[in-house]
């Protein structure tokens, strides 16, 4: 939206936050840090449909916003794929940590970054193909174990 960034990631609340809600909420999306280099920080403005965000900050900003709310249950539909794995990593860290009791369903193709979930589901041409823990489906030593193999391999090399 064409407003501040603080009103951005406000937008929907019935009440107003004070400045630590927003940081906090920034921090946990992955992005406080980016938004304090910018010249007037959360006060920035934001162009038309944040053209002055990159893809990645225009994502962050916007879980940063659906946390507002404390959802007790929370969709992740690929809403990462502008940022690095590592980024992806850290946020669904810190949402799983800040976040206790919520239900977090994830869709991604970044399996590192799911690892530590108590269920995954693996899906080939919508079907379930295997579901279970990490440990489990690698030691099933099926399609998740081959996927998150080349996965790690590519991140290691690349």
């Amino acid at each position: 939206f064409s407003e501040r960034i603080e009103d951005n990631l406000l937008f929907g609340l019935e009440t107003k936050s004070d400045s630590n809600t927003v940081r906090q909420l920034a921090r946990i999306a992955g992005i406080e840090e980016e938004i304090q280099e910018l010249p007037q920080k959360f006060e920035s403005y934001l162009g038309e449909r944040g053209i002055n965000l990159s893809g990645g900050q225009k994502q962050r900003l916007t879980i940063a916003r659906a946390l507002a709310i404390s959802p007790s249950i929370i969709i992740l539909d690929d809403c990462l794929s502008a940022v690095d794995a590592r980024v992806e990593d850290t946020i669904m860290k810190n949402i799983l940590i800040n976040f206790p009791g919520s239900t977090l369903i994830v869709v991604t193709h970044r399996l590192p970054a799911i690892s530590g979930f108590d269920m995954i589901v693996v899906m080939k041409e919508g079907m379930i193909v295997e579901r279970g823990t990490h440990k489990q489906l690698i030691a099933a030593n099926g399609l998740y174990t081959s996927l998150y193999t080349k996965e790690v391999l590519e991140e290691r090399l690349g």
